[in-house]
């Protein structure tokens, strides 16, 4: 560091420190009064104290500024903060500041030192002061796309966060880097959380770091990001549709189809330099066709911004171009090197307008969690389309056509540690399920889960199942007795069983055991998959599979075929048949996992998963979950957690294909009633058929659901350096020709494949009387069949 010139600012006028770089100005007139002034002079924001809390709690109550300049010749303020304790004594705890300002923006780094060994300053926050009238714009949550290693899909990795405000015509952005465990909630109209890192090197010292820029007003959060962490070129890619979600003409061909839009937002984020770079786009539909694809050269001056849009409509040859969904890359080279400089990634789809019938009384179709975005009345619009007539968890009276149900956590302690505390929170509960319309009441979630060493199925101690379970009932037998106190409506509630991970069969024989189920309305489980098809074992007893919580317990059909089993085991309550809610169903698709879905397997399964639940006698089925990301994040990046790709919708709310099938499920399966399983003949050397069928009787006539086993229930293989194919690519490796007899009068067949795709199969030339289908895995509904030749 250069020599710097000291100055304590704790008398009155002393002479304050000045650095600039263009468009930029950073005055420090005390130590708790550092601004940042943009080219007219005015300040747009003010570094001020710091509190450092929870252990060991101090704030900031004087300072030493000093000018500096760092190794790389930029001019700097330093800070050497005085820090008291909540009693008023100085503190040990060292804290300094470094403040480099760059063009464009001023680096903070917090240092502290001197903390004890059990310091846990997790909760910290740096004091700001915005200039009057300063309003807050969304937060801002960023990734950096990435090519997976092996070929593999392509990922976001977390790039930062960004907080911006809008002072006047100037935008003014905290920014926070992917290593900053920031909470952007945490914040208020003097302070904003910021979290700490640990030194590996020096014992009792921890960093944080953040900027603070001048960014352009029309740049959005990527650009910002590529230019602040000095990457050559920055990319956005957006539509004008909420969702990417058009709307198809019905009945019309591609020509006549919307015009769909995809915007590429790119900007030249070097500095000082001219670059010529070759952006390069396809999109390809869900059968794999490219819709359009171009590459062309553009120079872009330093911070010049590109806003490309690309047009297209569905392919002309596209079994169904009422709907569809649309993978989209655009990627950016340097037009000398070759070198990729970005890329991103996102879908569009194209859906038809559609009215459903059902209500919830007939239908299965639920979500079991979603977050408002962007908004409520945008989501409630969505969920309308996709036919969703259950919710996990609200108030019915806010939805035109959901029911919702109420679903609590099991409370801390015992029902008998606090009674009367346990009375009143009953009543409450119950007064809530009263007043949202709330039919019934999913009490606890996932107690047979691992915690402490403690697995499932029979790797649970039978002591400690004992023990939860003890504590369960305990408070169930409580709701009971509150209920026939309350008298209807509350008494009407139905009490569900707690949620279990997994079909536990020993967990809930337990509850039966020890007296549960006579006091509860239905059986509440949350048949996890793992890399199997939804419907395995489907020729094979439940009886002869292994118990435990690995492998293939997470099994889809086993685990809902052995609830609804158990549910005619334990008996009904007269004039109160027992149910059977699968309150957590899912596809997960995390990427390059083996053990998780892939994007297209996605949308096969769940149609799979709602077909199966009908089959046995389901109430209702709620996907988990509509978003990917999770509640502690929502619409964060992490490449490496499984539990941030469970959503039907991406994290930039565009669709998965498994939303689409969920739509399409939920068209087809509208009002309709499961009949049977179809019977198909043995093959010419004796062995079973490996077709599968289900049968439904619909408004609209018998429908089937069919698809083939031949390639297996094993979706992947598990192996080094997985990874996941394509969207648009169709794994089955078998195409199997099934003929099948038509009804009487048809000449055709209807299908419709995962995504809701319709097309017309004419009859077979030489047999007017049948038509042949080639099955894969991928399951089809069909109409126009004669049924009764399949028994």
């Amino acid at each position: 560091m250069a020599f710097g010139i000291f100055v304590f600012f704790a008398a009155t006028g002393a002479q304050a420190q000045t650095i600039k770089q263009p468009g930029l100005t950073l005055e420090a007139k005390a130590w708790n009064d550092i601004q940042i002034q943009g080219d007219r002079g005015s300040t747009l924001i003010s570094l001020t104290g710091f509190d450092l809390k929870p252990k060991p709690r101090a704030k900031t109550i004087g300072g030493i500024v000093k000018e500096t300049t760092t190794s790389d010749g930029l001019p700097a303020l330093e800070v050497d903060y005085t820090l008291a304790a909540p009693d008023g004594v100085e503190s040990p705890v060292k804290l300094t500041a470094l403040l480099v300002l760059k063009p464009g923006g001023v680096d903070v780094t917090y240092t502290v030192a001197n903390l004890p060994d059990e310091a846990d300053i997790g909760q910290s926050m740096f004091g700001r002061r915005l200039a009057n009238g300063a309003s807050e714009l969304p937060t801002e949550k960023y990734g950096l796309w990435k090519r997976h290693a092996h070929g593999g899909q392509p990922q976001e990795h977390m790039d930062g966060k960004l907080v911006r405000y809008q002072i006047g015509d100037q935008v003014i952005a905290l920014a926070f880097d992917s290593t900053n465990r920031v909470n952007l909630g945490w914040k208020d109209g003097r302070a904003h959380h910021v979290g700490f890192v640990k030194s590996a090197e020096k014992p009792g010292v921890q960093t944080t770091s953040l900027s603070i820029l001048l960014t352009p007003a029309d740049w959005p959060a990527e650009l910002v990001s590529a230019r602040w962490q000095t990457r050559p070129v920055g990319l956005k890619l957006t539509t004008p549709q909420l969702y990417n979600w058009w709307e198809s003409v019905p009945g019309k061909p591609a020509a006549a189809q919307p015009e769909l839009t995809l915007n590429a937002k790119l900007a030249n984020t070097s500095g000082t330099t001219t670059r010529t770079i070759v952006i390069n786009h396809w999109i390809r539909d869900f059968a794999g066709n490219h819709v359009s694809r171009a590459t062309r050269d553009i120079e872009l001056a330093p911070g010049q911004l590109l806003n490309e849009a690309i047009r297209f409509r569905p392919a002309s040859d596209s079994i169904d171009p009422t709907r569809d969904i649309f993978f989209a890359e655009v990627s950016i080279a340097d037009k000398t090197t070759g070198e990729e400089l970005a890329f991103a990634r996102t879908n569009l789809a194209l859906l038809p307008p559609h009215e459903f019938k059902g209500t919830s009384a007939e239908s299965i179709f639920g979500i079991a969690a979603y977050w408002p975005f962007p908004d409520e009345t945008s989501v409630q619009r969505l969920m309308e389309r996709m036919g969703v007539r259950w919710y996990r968890q609200g108030n019915t009276h806010d939805y035109k056509n959901i029911t919702a149900l109420r679903h609590t956590q099991i409370p801390k302690k015992t029902y008998d540690e606090d009674t009367a505390a346990g009375d009143k929170w009953i009543r409450e509960q119950l007064q809530l399920c009263v007043d949202h319309a709330n039919p019934a009441w999913e009490f606890g979630n996932e107690i047979n889960y691992a915690v402490m060493s403690i697995g499932m199925g029979d790797t649970v101690k039978d002591q400690e199942r004992t023990k939860r379970i003890a504590k369960y009932l305990g408070w169930v037998k409580a709701i009971r007795r509150i209920q026939k106190e309350m008298g209807a409506p509350a008494a009407d509630v139905k009490i569900l069983s707690v949620g279990l991970a997994g079909m536990d069969v020993k967990f809930a024989d337990a509850i039966q055991d020890a007296g549960g189920w006579k006091l509860l309305d239905g059986l509440a489980i949350h048949p996890g998959r793992g890399n199997f098809t939804p419907d395995y074992p489907v020729s094979k007893p439940w009886q002869t599979w292994t118990h435990g919580a690995y492998g293939n317990y997470w099994n889809y059909y086993g685990s809902v075929r052995t609830a609804a089993n158990l549910v005619k085991k334990y008996g009904d309550t007269p004039q109160k048949p027992k149910e059977l809610w699968l309150t957590e169903v899912y596809a997960c698709a995390f990427p390059n996992s083996f053990w998780e879905d892939s994007l297209r397997h996605g949308a096969e399964n769940a149609i799979l998963s709602f077909g199966l639940a009908m089959s046995e006698g389901v109430k209702a089925l709620m996907w988990y979950q509509l978003f990917d990301s999770v509640h502690y994040d929502k619409l964060g990046v992490n490449p490496k957690d499984r539990e941030y790709y469970f959503g039907l919708i991406n994290r930039d709310l565009s669709f998965k294909p498994a939303l689409l099938a969920y739509a399409a499920a939920a068209e087809e399966l509208d009002q309709a009633k499961f009949v049977r399983w179809l019977k198909f003949p043995n093959t010419t050397n004796g062995e079973e058929s490996k077709t599968r069928g289900l049968l439904f009787d619909s408004p609209r006539g018998p429908m089937t659901i069919l698809w083939d086993r031949t390639d297996g229930y094993v979706l992947s293989e598990k192996q080094k350096d997985f990874a996941s194919p394509e969207p648009w690519i169709d794994e089955w490796r078998s195409r199997v020709p099934t003929t099948l007899p038509l009804a009487h009068g048809q000449t055709t067949l209807t299908t419709i494949n995962p995504i809701g795709q319709r097309k017309q199969v004419p009859a077979d030339a030489d047999n007017k009387s049948t038509v042949t289908l080639k099955l894969t895995g991928a399951p089809v509904f069909v109409y126009g069949l004669d049924v009764t030749k399949l028994k």
